[in-house]
């Protein structure tokens, strides 16, 4: 089932951690991406786009608002799974 492998292979790859092993670009505004829920499996978890970027108190932003379908919310960058990985993977 197409489904069943989207949720097991490619959100897999979107949750892999980059910290520590190679420098990242914060999330652009307007970029898609799923919101984790810890409570939920990867393939009911909210779509969103990235509204704006708030730096933490050393200037490197950590945290952004996401708009979805409910609403905007606040998320730290960790609970976000950018959609567009070619343009992420481009700046690596």
């Amino acid at each position: 089932n197409l489904w069943e492998r989207w949720n097991k292979e490619y959100i897999s790859e979107l949750q892999q951690k980059t910290k520590w092993r190679v420098p990242f670009p914060p999330l652009a505004i307007n970029t898609l991406v799923l919101l984790k829920e810890d409570h939920l499996p990867p393939a009911k978890w909210r779509l969103g786009r990235v509204m704006e970027v708030h730096p933490g108190s050393d200037g490197v932003p950590r945290v952004a608002s996401v708009r979805t379908s409910t609403g905007i919310v606040r998320r730290v960058f960790s609970k976000l799974c950018p959609l567009l990985r070619d343009e992420i993977d481009a700046h690596i």
